[in-house]
């Protein structure tokens, strides 16, 4: 490092320009086990489409890049996750993530793919990973559905919340009440 500017020598890329590729496949990315793994949980779908949302967003993945001066960068957000099973005492400790990717060339100009946007001359070649681990946690918690009758029980619960709160505010505000005139008719 010269006066904070990074050199990378890249004669090698220059001569050998047929050796390099970043066309590259992803076949299985992820952090920590899978949740799905042995069906312990079921997949519901979750999207209007019927469609089921992966844990696993990079699987699979074809980059096909033809010019070997690219940058190919994925922006990762990774969170922690617990799976807690009710049919079980097994927790699941793993994470989850969401991934974005970028790529462009290094020499500069138009983008192919949206013409109105003009990338910057510079940066290094390569694929590139970028990682935010995020403080929070996620508990995917089982839980059984609630029955009729409890709901039941819970409604008549909140009414007795509130016949209890509003008796004790009319008790308190008959009290007050009450010691307000005794003090005005000494």
């Amino acid at each position: 490092m010269i006066m904070d500017r990074h050199i990378h020598d890249l004669s090698l890329f220059d001569k050998h320009s047929d050796k390099f590729n970043f066309a590259h496949t992803i076949h299985h990315f992820s952090f920590g086990k899978d949740p799905h793994d042995n069906s312990r949980i079921n997949l519901h779908d979750n999207t209007i489409d019927g469609s089921v949302t992966s844990t696993h967003p990079l699987d699979h993945k074809v980059a096909e890049v033809s010019n070997k001066y690219h940058i190919y960068t994925y922006f990762l957000k990774v969170i922690s996750t617990r799976y807690e099973y009710l049919n079980s005492k097994d927790i699941l400790e793993t994470n989850q993530f969401s991934a974005t990717e970028h790529n462009r060339p290094i020499i500069g100009g138009r983008d192919e793919d949206h013409p109105n946007t003009i990338h910057a001359r510079g940066g290094l070649p390569g694929v590139f990973f970028n990682f935010e681990i995020s403080p929070l946690k996620i508990i995917n918690r089982e839980q059984y559905a609630k029955t009729w009758s409890a709901f039941i029980l819970g409604v008549f619960a909140v009414v007795g919340g509130v016949l209890s709160v509003g008796a004790l505010l009319d008790k308190t505000i008959w009290a007050a009440d009450r010691i307000i005139r005794q003090k005005k008719d000494m």
